[in-house]
């Protein structure tokens, strides 16, 4: 993907527009938008689709609530009241916090859109925090080992639990301004894991 295409994507599942939605948040055209997201390849595109139904299900939602879902509803009124982490939450109910992840991103939306969003929003500040408060250094020096281990920038990403254009940034920025030559380096390194991963090699 070009750098405008891996920004369509990160900003479309790091937020919960439609494609329409999107097109206009970004000032393109909606078939650009459909273009990218619909012939988005490899793990990314299994995201992109769950996301995508999502928020089919956000704009048509069932009208009930099934009984077996009330557990699921009860953490994430949890989540937003307290304004908790999935890890506060799975401590306070005894599950793990893969499941209480899970519950809220694959059943949650099926009970309530509202408490969907509200947890959505209560995460995402969750793991801004979280960035912020780690030094920016450290974050770095993670961000290009990985690259030297042969990552590509949106695998950087999500192993660190970052956006795109976070990672994007600190490489082909940070690192210019700290070092020329190390930005020379990170450059070339992102240039050959673009080249490694589009013919299908493994990290």
């Amino acid at each position: 993907m070009y750098m405008k295409d891996y920004i369509i994507v990160d900003e479309y599942l790091n937020n919960l527009y439609d494609y329409e939605q999107l097109a206009c948040y970004l000032d393109i055209d909606v078939s650009l938008v459909k273009q990218v997201l619909q012939t988005v390849k490899g793990p990314i595109a299994k995201k992109v689709y769950e996301h995508s139904a999502i928020i089919s299900y956000l704009k048509n939602p069932d009208e009930f609530l099934k009984e077996d879902n009330l557990l699921v509803t009860r953490i994430g009124e949890y989540i937003v009241k307290n304004d908790d982490s999935y890890k506060q939450a799975s401590e306070v109910f005894g599950l793990s916090k893969k499941t209480i992840s899970v519950y809220m991103t694959k059943k949650l939306y099926k009970c309530s859109t509202k408490l969907y969003v509200d947890v959505f929003e209560t995460i995402k500040r969750h793991k801004e925090t979280t960035i912020e408060s780690r030094p920016r250094q450290e974050i770095l020096k993670q961000e290009i080992h990985l690259l030297e281990s042969g990552y590509t920038i949106a695998q950087i990403a999500e192993e660190l639990n970052l956006s795109w254009s976070r990672v994007q940034r600190d490489l082909a920025d940070k690192t210019a301004i700290i070092d020329k030559d190390l930005n020379e380096s990170v450059k070339a390194r992102l240039y050959l894991n673009k080249k490694l991963y589009s013919r299908g090699f493994k990290k």
